[in-house]
């Protein structure tokens, strides 16, 4: 594998779905973030999936998310000041600094590259995820030409630029307990 962009298979055969769920996002933007141009590579479905504590790789961070279906439980827990300088994020990210987010309520944005975890949950939860990987500059004309016709804002360095200007940078955690030796 060479780092390269490509293009999932069901987008290509099934287009009409990703430019469903493209225009879901436009249409549900919040007020602050409408009119400025989220732009994004890619759309995580997923069905049942509790993560774990983890932080993205391969994702620029600015992220939009949100759950539907019929589940009880599964809130976000979300590390906003996670800045990765004390290390893993098991060692640096306590429970009592995350922020809680019930994401079947309203669509939130984050930074996948940040700590967030997702609380257990009964019941069918599906989640969408919107984001873009980094490494979208290695995308082929052909590759961003069928995410272009499928509905996704690729994005530019002015447009990423303008995503991770939605976010506060992280303030970090400096509990000398969280400290990795």
């Amino acid at each position: 594998y060479d780092g390269s962009v490509l293009v999932n298979n069901s987008t290509k055969h099934y287009p009409a779905v990703p430019k469903l769920f493209c225009r879901w996002l436009r249409d549900h933007l919040p007020k602050d973030v409408q009119g400025k141009s989220f732009v994004f590579t890619s759309i995580n479905v997923n069905n049942g999936y509790g993560a774990k504590l983890h932080r993205d790789g391969n994702n620029e961070g600015p992220s939009f998310i949100a759950a539907f279906g019929d589940f009880k439980g599964g809130a976000l827990n979300y590390w906003g000041d996670d800045d990765k300088t004390l290390g893993p994020v098991e060692k640096c990210c306590a429970a009592e600094d995350a922020s809680s987010v019930d994401i079947s309520k309203s669509l939130l944005l984050f930074d996948g590259n940040r700590g967030h975890a997702v609380d257990d949950f009964e019941g069918d939860r599906y989640t969408l995820v919107f984001f873009s990987t980094s490494r979208s500059f290695k995308a082929s004309p052909e590759a961003r030409q069928t995410l272009i016709d499928c509905g996704f804002p690729f994005p530019d360095a002015q447009g990423l630029a303008k995503n991770k200007s939605l976010l506060s940078p992280p303030l970090g955690y400096t509990n000398a307990s969280r400290k990795t030796a």
